[in-house]
């Protein structure tokens, strides 16, 4: 077998109850790679103590007190955590880690799992799936004190669901959830309403006590969103990732923050800037060269642009919207191809790591040879 094939038959394998939508799985094979990378086990405790670092930062009451002005309503503290927080970093050839940016909606984690399996990596899978499950619980456990609801049924919620490159994932997802014992539904948000008492899935009236969210809408700001943001506002229904995280560690207005810290600590963080610190176009456009734009609020490298690649009249359109100018850290090359690396996390716990593979500026995973691949830690 070629390695898609192995991978393919590692999914069949493990998500038997899957094959009836094997066609749906040719999405997620485009992107895994037998590309692997070997680095030493003192990246992974650099990692380790980077986010242990932004987990306590994050349990801190003064540096939340700080932030106290800034926050969305919506991001009250709901006193529980997000699954599958993405933390991403270049390697410098001085084996520095420089964090580019933090996510709480993480995808592929399934598929990165299911990579390792076909490849029987170091056991990874085995404390993968015990790690995840427990995370999802103690999200369960938590949700269940801030709601006063009993955990049965969960749903997965994105935009266009059916239309995302994750679609099987969540499938994947559902398959677990059930095997966990939970009832599950996929859906858009508008497929919600909520009666104020309970969040409802409208096409079979089916209650929701805990969702997986997989929406980009972070703070729940968008007219389909409208049902969720009011039955979590009003603590109905548990969620996760959730707004409150999203603020305290992943909008990259922290990044802003933080990158002009004096604290050592917060050296990993390459210097960002609101376009709204520079006081003309002209200011930025003459060091474009030195940064990375991108959006504030989006991810993934979704609207992202190399400084040095950027047309003047893109930059002037990209002048007056939110966007962040992050100094450009080279990410390193194996086999002709970028890649970075992507930390899943839950709360300070590394629970899987992923090599992303790419040509040309961002994560795309267009070109022959990209993806996602193991890393092996030596």
């Amino acid at each position: 077998m070629n390695f898609r094939e192995t991978v393919a038959a590692s999914l069949w394998q493990n998500y038997p109850e899957l094959r009836p939508h094997a066609n749906l799985a040719e999405k997620i094979l485009n992107i895994v790679t037998d590309n692997k990378i070997e680095i030493p086990k003192s990246v992974f405790s650099q990692a380790q103590k980077i986010i242990e670092s932004f987990f306590n930062l994050r349990l801190s009451k003064v540096y939340q007190d700080s932030l106290f002005a800034k926050r969305p309503i919506i991001a009250h503290d709901p006193a529980s955590f997000s699954v599958l927080m993405g933390y991403d970093f270049h390697l410098t050839e001085k084996q520095e880690l420089k964090l580019i940016e933090i996510n709480t909606n993480a995808a592929s984690s399934l598929l990165v799992d299911t990579l390792y399996k076909a490849q029987e990596l170091n056991g990874v899978s085995d404390f993968f799936h015990k790690s995840l499950k427990v995370s999802f619980e103690e999200e369960f456990r938590l949700c269940e004190k801030h709601t006063s609801r009993k955990v049965k049924c969960i749903a997965i919620i994105d935009e266009n669901y059916k239309e995302q490159n994750s679609y099987f994932e969540f499938l994947m997802f559902k398959t677990l959830f059930e095997r966990w014992g939970f009832t599950c539904v996929l859906g858009n948000p508008e497929d919600f309403e909520f009666n104020g008492k309970s969040l409802i899935y409208s096409p079979n009236k089916t209650e929701i006590d805990f969702v997986y969210n997989r929406l980009t809408d972070f703070y729940l700001t968008g007219p389909k969103s409208k049902a969720l943001h009011d039955a979590y506002a009003a603590k109905k229904v548990g969620l996760s990732p959730n707004p409150h995280e999203y603020f305290l560690l992943a909008d990259k207005s922290r990044l802003v923050e933080l990158s002009k810290s004096t604290d050592p600590m917060w050296s990993c963080i390459p210097k960002t800037f609101s376009f709204r610190e520079f006081t003309a176009i002209d200011e930025l456009w003459q060091k474009r060269k030195q940064f990375f734009f991108k959006p504030t609020s989006a991810f993934g490298g979704r609207g992202a642009f190399k400084g040095e690649s950027i047309s003047r009249k893109l930059f002037t359109d990209l002048f007056d919207k939110d966007y962040v100018a992050q100094e450009y850290v080279a990410p390193p090359t194996h086999n002709d191809l970028k890649w970075d690396l992507r930390f899943y996390v839950y709360k300070n716990e590394i629970q899987l790591t992923a090599a992303r593979f790419y040509k040309g500026q961002t994560t795309n995973f267009q070109t022959p040879g990209t993806g996602l691949g193991a890393v092996v830690f030596s």
